[in-house]
């Protein structure tokens, strides 16, 4: 059985699906139990309650979409306490009740909504013995089908655990648990529940142990027959089995998983539930209560989602052929998908086959000493590579990752690592042979501030240091998911990501520098694997070398669904076109997508040249738009989609891809806009200021590469070219 984490907070096995479920939730609380907390203990109580409901609405048979309302209200709820905690105010004893109430009746709607079944509750008595006080409802399980039972644990007064320890039953597999008791809210003990014994009443003899007292009570369970289904996946193009992602949704909206088999059902911090899906490879089977099932394969972003309806019955076995249609050969014709930014202990190539992505970075953190950075051969093949990646994220300069580097960069010993420039570690980087990315941009420069600012990003393009952006990763979705980022019809919203990440990369080019992009999702941590992903064109054998190569060449594209090239004069993005005079290019698109594609965009120095807004998209479409080149240039599609799919291949409203840069030289001259250079010769000018605080040993080299940066975009600042006007 897996675990997953929340906020560095291990939950027990989740691969649960008909859960039997008390949570009696009520306003009430011990009086006083609360008063006079500081507003510091108490935002930690809050938060860590909040994580734990989370915990136990993970194991409830969620809907398609997860507990949207319910999340948006605690994280209305977790603003209201910060903000008053930040203005240094104390929330007294009858405002702390009214969110807890608020709290509660949420928790209690979407209860009602998910028809849960009364297990039980445990009380204490005044001397502090836990009481149980068994529901009215006989709890319901199908064979084999991985249930749960959720009691409610009211609120003690006292410190210290609960222990709930069921006695081993035959042929019933149930887990024990442990928790803290709390002083105001209220708390859940989830106990993973599989029956494997013959249908019929089971009573399970559950232990509660609390302040060195204990007492044993009887849960009754009425086990039932299930039924069986076997399903095998087929690529419908050549009949071949494929590896690919099953989702089980019942006709009431519950959700069910494969036992036994790895499936992602973790939710990220910004508390929305991702769907439950399987992985599985070639062919799966799912014990399920009888009724009517909606079954979905899907496979990466290059094949269309297989649906059907099925009607299963008792201890019967059904069988279904789901078949796979292929939209486009990727691995054929030489692309190559990749997650570049991963945090997480599990791997395997089933997962990496069913979600069609070939290669993986397995992001670590070190600085300490050099750990070993190399492909994990037993988990990689010919098609799929899974390596190691270090990332660097200091606080006051940025986060970078390395790959194809043996092992991982280092830090000097004697000062302080988190004040040290990041241009010190992509040296080492490119020393060992490797190539370095950059996390995107998603808050104006601040030195002294946060990560998300990268406040050398001009200097390491200037100067080389810096090969590739990461353009597309976790913050990027869910910045789309919100009013102010998602797309309007006409362009994109107002987004500040957009603003500090995609119109910098435009700045960048527009002074001439060519920087290829990249995607990764935090998987994880934050969303599932290849969420985001890079698409890169190799033209030879998949290898690590040889895809850090194609990566940093730029031949590629970022995408959280549609597939989308551009080809200038019938050349990639990565291959200049040098002209002797002005003259035309032709700019060639071509767009898969299994869901909508609404809107395409063509740029030019960062402007919209061309728009072209789609209806009855079908999901492939290739057109041209011819340009007339005066002077030199960058050119790039992106594409928006604002459809929402019954379960979508991403978390949030928003389909985008974007391709990478090519770039059209003109007497030998690349593009060159005096304005944008300005731009960076301010910020340079306050990373400059900056350079008193970083360690002694580093001032000197510091000043020498901030200047040698500011130079480049000082003399290109005197240009008198016109300067570009960014969309």
């Amino acid at each position: 059985m897996k675990s997953n984490y929340i906020h560095g907070m291990a939950l027990r096995p989740v691969s649960l699906t008909c859960c039997l479920i008390v949570l009696l939730l009520a306003a009430t609380h011990s009086p006083g139990a609360i008063a006079q907390k500081q507003s510091d203990d108490l935002m930690k109580e809050y938060l860590d309650t909040d994580r734990h409901v989370y915990a136990v609405l993970e194991c409830i048979p969620d809907r398609r979409w997860g507990n949207r309302d319910l999340a948006a209200h605690f994280w209305r709820l977790r603003s209201e306490i910060s903000k008053k905690t930040k203005a240094g105010k104390t929330l007294n004893q009858e405002e702390v009740k009214s969110l807890a109430l608020r709290f509660e009746q949420s928790c209690s709607h979407v209860l009602k909504q998910l028809k849960v079944s009364t297990a039980g509750t445990i009380s204490f008595s005044r001397t502090g013995k836990p009481v149980f006080d068994a529901g009215a409802k006989r709890l319901v399980a199908y064979k084999d089908v991985p249930t749960a039972i959720v009691l409610c644990v009211e609120p003690s007064g006292h410190s210290g655990s609960i222990r709930v320890v069921p006695s081993p039953q035959e042929d019933i597999e149930i887990e024990a648990d442990v928790l803290n008791q709390r002083t105001f809210f209220r708390d859940f003990s989830v106990l993973p529940v599989t029956a494997r014994c013959k249908p019929g009443t089971h009573n399970l003899a559950v232990e509660f142990r609390a302040n060195g007292r204990q007492t044993q009570s009887l849960i009754s369970m009425e086990v039932r027959s299930s039924a069986l289904l076997k399903g095998s996946l087929i690529r419908s193009s050549d009949k071949k089995p494929v590896a690919a992602k099953t989702f089980v949704e019942g006709s009431d909206g519950r959700l069910y998983v494969v036992p036994g088999e790895y499936n992602y059902q973790t939710q990220n911090w910004y508390a929305y539930f991702q769907p439950r899906f399987s992985y599985a490879d070639k062919a799966f089977s799912i014990p399920l209560p009888p009724g009517r099932y909606h079954i979905t394969a899907m496979k990466g972003y290059g094949y269309r989602d297989a649906e059907y309806d099925i009607d299963v019955e008792a201890d019967k076995t059904t069988h279904i052929v789901m078949n796979l249609e292929q939209m486009t050969p990727l691995e054929e014709r030489g692309w190559y998908a990749a997650d570049l930014h991963t945090h997480t202990k599990h791997f395997s190539l089933k997962m990496l086959r069913s979600e069609d992505i070939n290669v993986v970075a397995d992001t670590r953190y070190s600085t300490e000493k050099a750990l070993p950075l190399t492909v994990n051969p037993e988990i990689s093949d010919a098609a799929h590579i899974i390596f190691g990646q270090q990332e660097i994220e200091h606080w006051n300069f940025g986060n970078s990752f390395y790959i194809n580097i043996p092992h991982t960069v280092t830090d000097i010993q004697t000062r302080n690592p988190t004040m040290t420039p990041m241009f010190f570690y992509d040296q080492q980087c490119h020393e060992l042979g490797g190539v370095t990315l950059r996390w995107l941009r998603s808050r104006p420069f601040a030195p002294k501030g946060n990560g998300q600012q990268q406040p050398e990003l001009a200097v390491d393009v200037a100067l080389g240091h810096l090969d590739v952006w990461q353009v597309l990763d976790n913050s990027m979705q869910s910045s789309l998911d919100t009013p102010e980022a998602r797309w309007n019809g006409e362009g994109w919203g107002r987004s500040s990501l957009y603003e500090h990440t995609y119109k910098t990369w435009y700045a960048l080019m527009n002074c001439g520098l060519r920087v290829p992009i990249s995607a990764g999702t935090s998987y994880g941590r934050l969303s599932r694997l290849g969420f985001n992903r890079v698409y890169v064109k190799c033209p030879t054998n998949l290898t690590l070398e040889e895809f850090a190569r194609a990566l940093k060449k730029g031949d590629g594209f970022v995408t959280n669904g549609p597939l989308l090239w551009l080809r200038a004069n019938g050349k990639p993005p990565g291959d200049d076109t040098a002209f002797d005079k002005p003259g035309p290019v032709e700019l060639e698109v071509e767009i898969y997508s299994q869901h909508p594609v609404e809107l395409v965009e063509m740029l030019q120095n960062g402007r919209v040249i061309f728009s072209k807004k789609l209806t009855g998209f079908d999901g492939h479409l290739t057109f041209t738009h011819t340009v007339q080149v005066q002077t030199p240039s960058w050119f790039a599609a992106r594409c928006f989609g604002a459809h929402e799919p019954r379960y979508a291949h991403s978390a949030c409203r928003n389909q985008f891809a974007h391709t990478n840069a090519s770039f059209i030289t003109v007497a030998g001259k690349t593009p060159s806009s005096s304005r944008d250079a300005a731009r960076f010769v301010s910020e340079i000018d306050r990373l400059i200021a900056f350079v008193p605080d970083i360690p002694q040993e580093l001032r000197g080299r510091s000043m020498q590469e901030f200047m040698r940066a500011r130079t480049y975009f000082a003399n290109m600042a005197k240009d008198s070219s016109r300067p570009f006007n960014i969309e």
